[in-house]
């Protein structure tokens, strides 16, 4: 029987892999027709002014895909952008000055600025080193999580099902296009390859790839995923060795101390930057009421998503109705991978389908509005209490393949047995409990739950049909071998998965033209043109989000990020208010102030308001207009540079992001020079390069030093060294 079995899965080898590639390749064909995996039809359909710009050929406004996932185009995409753009001149990309007036790129995490896959963007085309990016994301989560599979002898066509299973499933198809996530998981299964190996005294490089791959992942890009990828890993790590002879153990144990011991060293470049921030940042009001929040957990109800992904509807048909947001909260495998995961959870086992078995349920319990998972945040224990723990549904979704490809691989090597009746059984009763629900759900004037929860369970109803027909079907085809009928079987049910999977991740991914990102607009060129050095703002959320003037080069006071200054949220609290605050509002990670009245703007270098009505302000005047969108010069604007104690003269040299020599004439005994960007520890200054000067912060939060009578050269730089004190 086994000799069988390994002769036919030569057979098969070839043939899954190709499933696998011709269906990642059927979904990213429009990269073949010249378009960007990247939602910037969302940015020039929704924003002035964009909308403005096209207006001749599209006077409604450009038609978008999927309004939901902006950050990508707002965030990693320009992020990734200027840190690549700062390490091809040489230079480690410490500071953003386009957005905050003045924030931390590095320490922020996303952009992933010393991630290794980083090297793709050194194509000379940054579009097609992005698409590169996110292209090779399932590519190589496939070959990785197929390699591992395959490891433990799992069926070639089993571990086709799994692969596809996990780079497909709904939490990586929403995700994909952030370009950090997706570099995250990626190399949990090859983590998990390398343990097996160690463990194993497989070759002496399984060392070297263990470490690698730990530190990769973290380097992509984002904490809270990075520390759940962290988490199983240690736990699989454990696991493995615990089951070895005693001698064996102390052995393991000690390779596996030195490798994450290692790894915490060779990252701490990230995490020291990453952790200083975190303490300086505003977070902690952003993070209140957390275990009241119907959208932090993983709500009840959308467990249905785990069957039919679009039960509640979908942001990019404009009808999605459940709780708060639909890429949080789907934890879609498909449904026959569901189906077979469940078969594997229902058979003991004592190997990988136990752990993933107990680990899927332990995430989802701590995923799942329960008590246990609130304990977290009412001990508020570091990284957990502030963590959103529906995002536990990368670890879910892991596990759910591995035991989806367990399942299959039982059903192509064994007679058909109780358990996998009972699974379908199961699967089939929550269809049938969702049909019926829906017939409870009450139209709206705008939104009918009934009719798109009705209409996305046709599908699913479908596929569980067909499902049905070809497990029953082993039992009329006595022509055939067990093992012979069982593969047939096998390789339509992964076909079925592949095509279930393609849909659900066309419908939900955008792809773009590339003449979409960040098209210079004649509103942008005019700000553009101005060589000064100057800030911006707008008066609308519909006028260019915050990050986007990031791509341009320009300036402004706003910013989206989950992390920004303390300090700069009580600048802005202050200037919101029109007085000063005892303490800094919650911005929720965006910070879009709409004060022009406040003296704080004129502080803060704004030279340019845009607006998309007219403004009646004797301190504004309107330079230039296209279409709706406004553009008002601000006639008190104050320099950059300037002197706020003594008399003189104050010129900016240069201004780069890490460093900013400006040329002082000073005319009284002293004089306390002001750049109006945000103080940070690891801002230093020297005066006329000899003399080191620590540079103080205003109550502003801005960069003072005191210069002495004469001309001299003063020179911010920001120093990783003393950001380390």
């Amino acid at each position: 029987m086994l000799s069988s079995i390994k002769q036919v899965s030569r057979v098969w080898e070839k043939l899954v892999i190709g499933v696998i590639i011709i269906t990642l390749g059927v979904f990213f064909a429009p990269v073949f027709k010249g378009k960007v995996p990247l939602p910037a039809d969302a940015l020039v359909g929704l924003y002035h002014p964009y909308r403005d710009f096209f207006a001749p050929e599209y006077p409604l406004g450009i038609p978008y895909k999927n309004f939901l996932i902006t950050d990508p185009i707002r965030q990693q995409f320009v992020w990734k952008k200027l840190a690549v753009g700062e390490l091809k001149q040489g230079r480690i990309p410490w500071w953003n000055p386009y957005t905050f007036s003045g924030t931390p790129l590095l320490a922020t995490m996303q952009a992933g600025v010393f991630y290794p896959l980083n090297v793709v963007f050194w194509l000379p085309n940054f579009i097609t080193a992005w698409t590169l990016f996110i292209v090779i994301q399932p590519l190589l989560g496939a070959i990785f999580f197929y390699w591992f599979l395959r490891s433990h002898q799992i069926h070639p066509l089993a571990s086709a099902f799994g692969s596809l299973s996990f780079i497909f499933s709904g939490f990586f198809v929403v995700w994909l296009e952030w370009g950090n996530i997706g570099h995250i998981i990626l190399w949990l299964p090859l983590l998990f390859l390398s343990i097996d190996k160690i463990v194993s005294r497989g070759k002496w490089w399984w060392h070297a790839v263990f470490v690698m791959a730990l530190v990769s992942q973290f380097f992509a890009g984002h904490l809270q995923i990075s520390f759940y990828v962290i988490a199983i890993t240690l736990a699989y790590t454990f696991y493995k060795v615990w089951h070895l002879p005693l001698e064996s153990r102390k052995r393991m144990t000690k390779f596996f101390i030195f490798h994450f011991s290692f790894f915490i060293l060779a990252t701490a470049i990230q995490w020291l930057p990453t952790a200083q921030f975190i303490s300086l940042s505003n977070r902690d009001a952003d993070q209140q009421n957390l275990l009241t929040r119907p959208d932090w957990f993983l709500p009840w109800q959308n467990l249905a998503q785990l069957v039919a992904p679009d039960f509640f509807g979908n942001p990019s048909t404009l009808n999605y109705w459940g709780v708060w947001n639909y890429a949080e909260f789907v934890g879609y495998v498909g449904l026959v991978p569901l189906l077979f995961a469940l078969y594997a959870i229902l058979k003991p086992s004592k190997g990988l389908g136990f752990f993933a078995a107990l680990v899927a349920l332990g995430a989802l319990a701590l995923a799942l509005p329960t008590p246990i998972a609130k304990l977290p945040f009412i001990f508020n224990l570091p990284l957990l209490s502030q963590a959103q723990p529906s995002r536990l549904l990368a670890i879910i979704i892991f596990c759910l393949s591995i035991l989806a490809s367990l399942g299959l691989d039982t059903f192509i090597k064994t007679k058909t047995d109780q358990r996998l009746w009972i699974s379908v059984a199961a699967v089939g009763v929550t269809i049938t409990l969702l049909w019926v629900i829906s017939f409870g759900f009450i139209a709206t004037p705008s939104l009918d739950p009934q009719s798109i929860a009705q209409r996305n369970l046709i599908l699913p109803s479908v596929i569980f049909g067909a499902a049905l027909s070809l497990i029953a079907a082993r039992q009329f085809l006595p022509q055939l071998s067990l093992l012979r009928k069982s593969v047939v079987l096998a390789l339509l049910l992964v076909i079925i998965t592949a095509f279930d999977l393609y849909r659900f991740a066309t419908k939900f991914t955008p792809f773009s033209p590339q003449e979409y990102i960040y098209p210079t607009t004649k509103t942008l060129a005019f700000l553009k043109d101005d060589s000064d050095i100057f800030r911006l703002m707008t008066t609308d959320r519909r006028l260019l989000p915050p990050n986007v003037t990031l791509a341009y080069n320009l300036q402004t006071i706003e910013g989206y990020d989950p992390l920004y200054l303390k300090t700069y949220a009580q600048l802005i609290t202050a200037a919101e208010a029109g007085k000063p605050q005892a303490t800094p509002h919650s911005f929720n990670r965006i910070i879009t102030p709409g004060n022009i009245d406040s003296g704080v703007i004129n502080q803060l270098n704004v030279k340019y308001i845009l607006a998309l009505n007219d403004i009646q302000n004797e301190n504004l005047a309107l330079v230039f207009q296209e279409g709706e969108t406004r553009i008002y010069e601000n006639k008190e604007v104050q320099p950059r540079a300037r002197l706020v104690e003594g008399k003189g003269q104050v010129d900016i040299q240069s201004y780069t992001p890490n460093k900013v020599v400006i040329q002082t004439d000073i005319t009284s005994n002293e004089a306390i020079l002001e750049l109006a960007d945000m103080m940070y520890p690891g801002w230093r200054s020297t005066i006329d390069s000899t003399t080191e000067v620590t540079p103080r912060s205003s109550e502003e939060g801005f960069r003072h030093v005191t210069v002495p009578q004469g001309s001299h050269t003063v020179t911010f730089y920001y120093s990783p060294i003393t950001m380390l004190k």
